[in-house]
């Protein structure tokens, strides 16, 4: 059985934790500044209905803070942000990434380039169904969507995932301890690993009280 980690945010030269201070858009006339998030593949199909749509070409991230050279970041509920050597190890790895487009980072309107080449990825709908343990988890919240406590079925066997009908504010990238090892090799910004059989979810109180205990990525 795998035993797993919960990617989090941490403080790091360039890349501090908090609010992704960033917007991907698919041009840079008035339209695609105001309206981003309302298009069909950032918005997603609770706005629209059906299926997610594939990326478009030339997306470019705008950043308005100098913090922005964060190995991985989620950009919305739909897709993350992560760095070339973030990709370079995951790629080795089961992952339930199913697309993935490079992007240009445009910060404080120059176009950055010297902390490498960056990609905006989506991952696939994988459900709780499919990968929580119910009989040894712990289910919170209003609708079930949190946890107490969270244990992955014995026969999922993803190195890195995440859960779309989870609470955002409990959970992003879910990470196997194989990939964790290896991602730690290259000393990644912005990103710390949190053993999920020992983590002390954020609770919906702390959400409320805007005390979290940990930031997913």
């Amino acid at each position: 059985m795998k035993k797993y980690y919960l990617a989090v945010m941490s403080e790091s030269d360039g890349c501090v934790s908090g609010f992704y201070s960033a917007i991907l858009v698919d041009g840079v006339d008035k339209d695609s500044l105001q309206h981003y998030g309302k298009k069909p593949w950032y918005a997603g199909p609770k706005r629209f209905g059906g299926k997610l749509m594939p990326f478009p070409d030339g997306l470019t991230l705008i950043v308005n803070k100098d913090c922005c050279e964060c190995d991985i970041r989620r950009g919305s509920d739909y897709f993350y942000v992560f760095s070339e050597r973030f990709l370079n190890i995951i790629k080795n790895y089961k992952t339930s990434f199913d697309e993935i487009k490079q992007i240009v980072r445009v910060v404080k309107g120059q176009v950055k380039s010297d902390g490498g080449l960056f990609f905006v990825g989506r991952t696939k709908r994988i459900s709780m169904a499919d990968v929580v343990d119910f009989k040894c988890s712990k289910m919170a919240g209003e609708f079930n969507d949190m946890f107490e406590v969270l244990r992955v079925r014995a026969d999922f066997d993803f190195d890195m995932f995440d859960m779309f009908d989870a609470a955002t504010g409990q959970l992003s990238l879910v990470v196997s301890e194989e990939l964790v090892s290896d991602l730690q090799e290259v000393d990644l910004k912005g990103v710390h690993f949190i053993p999920i059989d020992d983590l002390v979810f954020n609770t919906l109180q702390d959400f409320r009280l805007n005390s979290m205990r940990y930031y997913p990525v």
